[in-house]
């Protein structure tokens, strides 16, 4: 009987060291998926920052290609004067030529 008790104690004691080592282990590599998710994020933030600048540079580009294009206001030189071929008057279109 008495060596019975004792393999059970020895038995609780082997599942007290798994148990510490267990929560060492778990301990671990929750401090290894926060380190991982840290980095990650720090790239996923630089790439993001990355893509709005040059997002915003592009906008600019467009605004000024933009401004470059539009027409001078009627009556002034350089504005357009050509007529509307209707005028949404479903007029048959003028020949031409």
């Amino acid at each position: 009987m008495a060596t019975a008790v004792f393999n059970q104690a020895d038995q609780e004691d082997a599942i007290r060291l798994a148990n510490v080592a267990l929560d060492v282990a778990t301990a671990a590599h929750l401090a290894a998926t926060v380190t991982c998710k840290e980095a990650r994020f720090d790239e996923y933030t630089l790439a993001f920052e990355t893509a709005v600048a040059l997002r915003t540079s592009n906008l600019a580009k467009i605004d000024a290609l933009i401004a470059a294009d539009t027409p001078a206001p009627a009556g002034t030189v350089g504005a357009r004067c050509e007529k509307a071929m209707s005028n949404g008057t479903f007029r048959p279109v003028r020949n031409m030529a």
